[in-house]
């Protein structure tokens, strides 16, 4: 999975026992290996294209930021639920974060949204 998500290629190997029964054709034990190789995510470096503060308070300090990662591969990944991350400055704590129903969902080939399409290929 390291190489998958750091590197520019990757190489899966697929090992396999086939059991198969249809009709008269039957196939029992027959081993399958395979490998294959795939453009890896080169690291899903990232670039943010907005910053917005507007809905924070006077005791709270909310932030929606416009993110475009780029992956180049043609591995999509979702469902990856919420992540929470706490956020520090030089050792000090400075509050959490959340990224809600996070994905990564557009792939190399794939359509994103205008404001990462600006940045060039792949975002």
């Amino acid at each position: 999975l390291h190489d998958l998500i750091i590197a520019d290629q990757a190489a899966l190997g697929l090992k396999s026992k086939v059991f198969l029964r249809s009709g008269p054709l039957s196939l029992q034990g027959v081993n399958f290996v395979n490998s294959v190789s795939l453009h890896g995510m080169e690291g899903l470096h990232a670039q943010i294209t907005s910053l917005n503060f507007s809905d924070s308070t006077s005791t709270e300090l909310v932030l929606h930021a416009g993110i475009c990662v780029k992956n180049p591969s043609s591995i999509s990944v979702t469902g990856l639920g919420d992540f929470k991350f706490a956020l520090f400055h030089q050792a000090a704590f400075m509050g959490n974060m959340s990224l809600p129903n996070a994905s990564l969902a557009v792939t190399g080939t794939g359509q994103s949204d205008s404001a990462c399409r600006e940045l060039g290929n792949g975002y």
